[in-house]
């Protein structure tokens, strides 16, 4: 679980993003430890269920997709991650 501070610290620096760039949309990166952060988060909001199929998918199966992604200016929030197997994930992109 991301700490408080942090996830202030966070939000502080999306701020600041925002107000630098105001004609693009606000889109915040994680370093690593951040993401593996997130992906706690993610995998016990779901607690381990896929969002699509249902079936319990483990720590280490399981995907964290992005539903707007990334390279289209999707952000690393807790919103716009889904918990998802590897099957599911796949169909996701069309594999």
């Amino acid at each position: 679980m991301i700490n408080p501070l942090r996830r202030t610290a966070l939000r502080t620096k999306a701020k600041q993003h925002k107000e630098s760039a105001p004609w693009r949309p606000q889109r915040i990166r994680l370093n690593a430890r951040e993401m593996a952060e997130l992906r706690h988060e993610l995998f016990a909001r779901t607690n381990g269920l896929c969002e699509k199929c249902f079936k319990f998918v483990g720590w280490y199966e399981g995907h964290a997709h992005h539903r707007i992604k990334r390279s289209q200016g999707g952000s690393d929030v807790l919103e716009n991650l889904e918990w998802l197997c590897p099957n599911c994930h796949g169909r996701e992109h069309g594999l």
